[in-house]
């Protein structure tokens, strides 16, 4: 019954949200992480959405991208890295805003993760069978690591 709560106030939350971005058109800087380990890459799954995707939010006011991609990961996940290296910078339009996502990779020997309070599940999938409902824009991401580039900017 918590869970069922807890979906349904994020749900509502993001759909007001939606509707914010609408109006006012903002500005946003967000965060994404590539966390591997081994042959593995760790998916998480929202309250408020349907698709599996990387760990990420936005950057707080003064925080360094780098910084919040750790803490959104240990927030979401609780997964801690020490360290990670800048993947790309991408743009995302959608949704009536104008959306900039620094992703970010890590590695783990971590197999196990603890969902924080906006996440449904989480954890760790194969490279090379992820799974159906993971995100068109996430399967992209992977798709660029894997190759070494940026294939397109827009996420």
């Amino acid at each position: 019954m918590k869970n069922l709560l807890l979906n349904i106030l994020f749900q509502c939350a993001h759909r007001t949200r939606k509707i914010v971005w609408r109006i006012f058109r903002p500005t946003t800087l967000g965060v994404k992480m590539l966390l591997f380990n081994g042959h593995k890459v760790m998916l998480v799954k929202t309250r408020y959405s349907a698709k599996l995707s990387l760990p990420g939010g936005k950057v707080n006011k003064m925080e360094v991208p780098r910084e919040a991609a750790m803490r959104e990961l240990r927030e979401e996940t609780g997964v801690a890295v020490n360290d990670c290296r800048l993947v790309g910078i991408y743009s995302n339009f959608t949704e009536f805003k104008s959306d900039t996502i620094v992703l970010f990779a890590a590695e783990t020997t971590e197999s196990k993760c603890s969902p924080g309070w906006e996440i449904a599940n989480c954890g760790f999938y194969p490279l090379d069978a992820l799974p159906a409902d993971t995100s068109p824009a996430t399967l992209r991401r992977i798709a660029d690591f894997k190759k070494g580039a940026i294939i397109d900017a827009r996420w």
